[in-house]
C-alpha cells in the first residue's frame, strides 16, 4: 500500500480544519466496490467534535475527509495516533492482513 497518511493538519484558531483530506492509494491491489463509511474501513482517535467521510475515488484510491469543529484547539490539545484501518476482505489482490496507518497528527495552534 502506498499512502500519504503521515500528515500534519494545521488549524485555524477557531477549531476548524484548514485541510482535512487524507488519501489511501493501493499498488498491485484494488478496493472492492462496496467499501465505504462503516463498511470495511474506519478512522479513529479523532478529536471530539470531528467525524469523517470516505469516498472510493477509484479502484485504487480512497479519500477520507475529516470534518467538524473542535472546541479544544490550543497547542496542548494536539492529537497524534489518528488511525485509518481497512479490512482485508475489502481489498482484491495480494494481501494477507488488515492494513492501515496510525501516523496522522492534528496539530492545533495557540
Amino acid at each position: 500500500m502506498e499512502n500519504n497518511l503521515t500528515k500534519e493538519v494545521h488549524w485555524f484558531n477557531d477549531g476548524s480544519l484548514e485541510s482535512g483530506i487524507v488519501y489511501v492509494n493501493l499498488t498491485n491491489a484494488t478496493f472492492v466496490q462496496d467499501i465505504g463509511l462503516f463498511n470495511g474501513t474506519v478512522m479513529d482517535n479523532l478529536p471530539i467534535g470531528f467525524t469523517y467521510t470516505v469516498t472510493r475515488e477509484s479502484d485504487t484510491r480512497l479519500k477520507y475527509e475529516i470534518i467538524g469543529n473542535s472546541s479544544a484547539h490550543s497547542a496542548s490539545n494536539t492529537v497524534t495516533g489518528i488511525r485509518v484501518r481497512v479490512d482485508m476482505d475489502k481489498v482484491n489482490g495480494t494481501h494477507q492482513y488488515n492494513f492501515g496507518s496510525n501516523n496522522i497528527t492534528i496539530q492545533f495552534n495557540d
